[in-house]
């Protein structure tokens, strides 16, 4: 299964990249407009194997259980904001409307900033791949309650059946609609590890096809 997803998910962009590059040098970029298009799709591609093998190199270590976290206590709501700030020109980028609902109060956790902030960036990232066409929105809220932290990340995007939900953590599980999407499917299962060595939860809810999902991260607050 992990020869089969890897190759599968590798030969997209690979292809693309040696598509452009071919087009590159037989000339057909032959205004700087066109080659600064082949270009920034070449780099785009790159950036996918990049996250890909990112990935793939952070959930061996889980597996394996040689990830080293460095917890410090820290303001989730200050964290989310920062990293919602570093993630904008993305979701403008692609068309994203952000909706943002952090609380003004702070609200302290035992945090790992390098770790957390591959949770966010993995669900933020299948809310831009999973987007609807038209308007797509990311809404982001944050509350106290039960002892911590709740971080609702809710897209209005292509939905998942809930018969799906239990098993999008495994990984490099896709559900069977989504499988012509960039990715290697490794996203939420690292998510899910990463948030449980904090002591949270992560789940996901979502009405079904066409509905949108909302991606839940409950952390225990400091003591």
């Amino acid at each position: 299964m992990l020869l089969a997803n890897i190759s599968h998910d590798l030969k997209t962009p690979i292809t693309s990249i040696k598509g452009y590059v071919e087009g590159i040098r037989d000339g057909v970029a032959d205004t700087p407009e066109k080659m600064n298009r082949y270009l920034d799709t070449i780099h785009a591609k790159a950036e996918v194997i990049d996250d890909m093998v990112n990935n793939l190199s952070t959930f061996s270590k889980l597996e394996l259980s040689r990830l080293t976290f460095n917890f410090e206590t820290a303001d989730i709501n200050a964290f989310v904001n920062e990293f919602l700030e570093d993630y904008r020109l993305d979701f403008e980028k692609n068309n994203i409307k952000l909706i943002n609902n952090i609380s003004a109060d702070a609200a302290y956790v035992k945090l790992d900033r390098e770790k957390m902030s591959r949770v966010f960036a993995n669900l933020a990232d299948n809310a831009v791949k999973y987007k609807r066409e038209d308007n797509p929105s990311l809404e982001i809220t944050t509350f106290t309650r039960d002892g911590g932290v709740y971080v609702y990340i809710s897209d209005n995007g292509i939905g998942i059946e809930e018969k799906e939900l239990q098993n999008v953590f495994d990984g490099f599980y896709r559900v069977d609609g989504s499988r012509s999407i960039k990715g290697s499917g490794l996203g939420l299962g690292i998510a899910k590890q990463i948030v449980e060595k904090h002591g949270g939860k992560i789940w996901l809810k979502s009405d079904g096809l066409g509905k949108g999902t909302t991606a839940v991260v409950y952390l225990p607050a400091a003591c």
